[in-house]
């Protein structure tokens, strides 16, 4: 349901305000948003914003760090919620 997906973004969008930006966001916040990504992409996977995000990777192989800063993915959810609502 596209209303659940919009609640449980908005509250990974809000758990980021314990980080600085430019942290490097860990790799448990990584796999919720790649959890995420993959349930807006079967709901709205014709959107070109959805459809041009990729999953999170890693640091390297074992890292507690994904490869994105908090800065980065804040501005990633929040494309993914305006293409949500629209």
């Amino acid at each position: 349901m596209a209303a659940d997906l919009t609640a449980r973004l908005a509250e990974l969008e809000a758990s980021l305000d314990e980080f600085d930006t430019k942290d490097t966001a860990p790799a448990s916040v990584g796999d919720v948003f790649n959890a995420l990504l993959g349930e807006a992409k079967t709901q709205k996977g014709s959107d070109p914003v959805i459809a041009a995000i990729e999953p999170l990777g890693k640091s390297f192989e074992g890292s507690e760090f994904a490869e994105i800063n908090c800065g980065a993915l804040r501005t990633l959810i929040q494309q993914m919620l305006a293409a949500l609502s629209g």
